[in-house]
């Protein structure tokens, strides 16, 4: 499925003689083991992750020649997912309430998020990153409507802090901060303010909310006079008060400036759904990984966190470093939340960083919801040394994505499903949202990770779950794909949002019948970090070890799940495990995960509107409520898609 791919077919002709400079195409190639796909950007030729020729784990080079055998009439076509496509039963929109707010500011209420009614408010979003924050006005309006259509109530600004966006395959490209000679990074672009503004007011018109990062690139330094940092201030901005003011300052300008197109200050504004004070960041995970000392930090950082260390009382060991940092953040989070709250006025939840990057009970006493962060393949980057990866393209980089499909996934280790394993750190008492989540461009099995989380999103009853991302690029539409984490030109995954958006949005999967609530012992976990010298047992819960084997991640798929921090152990009551070994089903009934490697791993939803199928299927009957897909029948019937053929025959789709 070439196009679904991301790569543009001209006149459904193969390609031949690609420019290795031509942003639109990517040189494939494929290298043992089979379960990863490589790639690289220097070269001729182009190999699509629609064809298969080379599953034999061998390495290889897509060439001219490979694609001279394939017939013109072999039957591929464009399949787009058009931003402007006539309604159909597809749009999703009529799920949203327009404009966003209008029943007032969503607040908590339990493990939920209501509106000003008292009404049930779930975010399913998706996020803009860098330089997709500043579209033209027109392509704001466009992308505001493709956005509801597809049942996204939420957009997550996310990256625009900068003075300019960039990766290893991007230029930078101008984000909120002007670039100024003198060096600082303070001054705010009001054209890019502008453009901030009016997609805000178009994504509020359509029944869009929006979730502001406060703190995600933003790097000040010796232009602004502060000593130099590791990347974007991480983990000094939670003890230098020079940071923390700068931090502030930033946080007035954004907030309490009057948008022009609605007429309200965006802590006035109801369609903000939630405010992040400070993206994948925390003092406990920059110190123990030594990511100063790593980014070149002036050595003046250090001397001033082992001064306040040392005025706290607390001593030179793992137990004392470790409880010094969680107070420091504790402080930090507690500061930041009062005065967004109370000196600028905002209005709607607020909360810290994700979880899995320090002890969650830093935030637990003053935030009003907990993050996290799940991928499935997450890219690894291979770039020359000594080059910076964030300033620029860097020619020569290559990366790596885990080409795995989730139902081929296990238990433990590096192929552990991650659904399970990040989300049953979900916080009792507290509404939990997902802020990212992706299974990276080219996978081939990309297409099923959307349908599986927000199932069990709706079936966990979530507060929300966003797909990262759109694009970070100005131009809202591409029609190609230039980075592994674009979902604009991915036909094969925009093509499921809408069943997406129904299992969990419109709540078309159950919530669960039965839950556990795993009581978590802070001191338990201090004593542990201790033992070990390092942060992981303070950022992460071992739920077998806090029940002794009563509970896993894996009981997730079965019941909800969460870890208390109340102070007070509680009794496990066990619960009934369903399903055989390596099958995990829902206590609803509606979801079925069977994880194998033998080629015979599948994901069902069967919902009384939503039914979902992903997987490995060949020669199997299905059971889907009322009719059955038997795919035996369907190699006679050329109106249904045989599952055999979409597996093994990955360069077409069946007309």
């Amino acid at each position: 499925i070439a196009a679904a791919e991301g790569v543009r077919f001209a006149d459904a002709t193969p390609f031949t003689g690609i420019d290795p400079d031509d942003p639109e195409t990517h040189r494939a190639l494929f290298q043992g083991p089979k379960d990863h796909l490589h790639l690289n950007r220097e070269g001729h030729g182009v190999a699509l992750a629609a064809f298969g020729p080379w599953l034999d784990g061998t390495e290889k080079v897509a060439r001219e020649e490979d694609f001279a055998s394939l017939p013109d009439d072999e039957g591929l076509f464009p399949f787009v997912i058009r931003p402007d496509a006539a309604d159909s039963a597809m749009d999703m929109s009529g799920l949203l309430v327009a404009p966003a707010g209008r029943n007032g500011f969503l607040r908590c209420s339990g493990e939920h998020l209501v509106d000003g009614k008292g009404n049930r408010v779930r975010l399913n979003g998706i996020n803009l990153t860098g330089a997709a924050n500043f579209p033209t006005h027109d392509e704001a309006d466009r992308l505001a409507a493709h956005f509801a259509r597809l049942g996204f109530n939420c957009v997550r600004l996310h990256f625009f802090d900068t003075v300019a966006y960039a990766n290893m395959f991007q230029d930078p490209t101008p984000c909120l901060f002007r670039a100024d000679p003198s060096g600082r990074t303070t001054i705010v672009d009001e054209k890019q303010r502008d453009r901030l503004e009016y997609l805000i007011a178009a994504l509020k018109a359509k029944g869009v909310y929006v979730n502001l990062n406060l703190h995600v690139a933003h790097e000040l330094g010796p232009g602004d006079g502060i000593a130099k940092t590791g990347w974007a201030n991480r983990g000094v901005d939670y003890f230098s008060p020079e940071l923390i003011a700068a931090e502030k300052d930033y946080a007035r300008d954004i907030l309490r400036h009057v948008n022009p197109y609605t007429k309200l200050a965006l802590a006035d504004d109801p369609a903000m759904a939630c405010v992040e004070i400070n993206n994948e960041n925390a003092l406990m995970q920059v110190y123990w990984t030594k990511t100063l000392q790593r980014q070149g930090a002036d050595p003046v950082w250090l001397k001033t966190f082992d001064r306040l260390r040392e005025a706290s009382g607390h001593e030179d060991t793992a137990d004392g470093l470790n409880r010094f940092i969680v107070e420091t953040e504790t402080r930090y989070f507690r500061t930041m939340t009062d005065y967004l709250k109370r000196d600028l006025g905002v209005k709607c939840p607020v909360y810290g960083t994700q979880l899995g990057y320090t002890a969650p009970w830093t935030m637990t006493g003053s935030c009003d919801l907990m993050d996290i962060h799940i991928y499935w393949g997450n890219p690894s980057l291979k770039v020359p040394p000594g080059v910076d990866r964030k300033k620029g393209r860097v020619p020569g980089t290559e990366w790596t994505v885990g080409n795995v499909s989730l139902v081929a996934s296990g238990t433990t280790g590096r192929l552990a499903n991650p659904i399970p394993v990040r989300g049953a750190r979900r916080v009792k008492g507290m509404p939990f949202t997902v802020s990212e989540c992706a299974s990276p461009y080219p996978g081939w099995y990309s297409a099923e990770f959307q349908p599986i989380i927000h199932a069990y999103a709706a079936f966990q009853d979530w507060a929300g779950v966003y797909t990262y991302s759109w694009n970070n690029e100005t131009t809202a539409f591409p029609d190609h794909n230039v980075f592994f984490f674009y979902h604009s030109a991915r036909p094969d995954c925009l093509a499921h949002l809408p069943a997406s958006s129904a299992l969990f949005l419109r709540g078309d999967a159950a919530v669960a019948k039965e839950r556990v609530d795993v009581s978590a012992d802070a001191e338990g976990l201090y004593a542990k970090a201790a033992a070990h010298r390092n942060h992981d047992h303070l950022t992460d819960v071992d739920l077998e070890e806090a029940t002794d084997g009563a509970v896993s991640d894996f009981t997730l798929l079965n019941h909800a799940v969460s870890v208390d921090f109340g102070g007070k152990k509680l009794p496990v009551r066990p619960l009934p495990l369903a399903g055989a070994e390596g099958t995990f089903v829902s206590d609803t009934g509606e979801l079925r995960l069977r994880q194998a490697t033998d080629g015979t791993g599948s994901f069902i939803a069967d919902t009384p509107n939503v039914k979902v199928l992903a997987g490995f299927l060949d020669n199997r009957r299905i059971g889907l409520g009322a009719p059955q897909n038997d795919h035996r029948k369907a190699q006679e019937r050329p109106d249904l898609i045989p599952f055999k053929e979409i597996r093994t025959e990955r360069r077409r789709i069946p007309g």
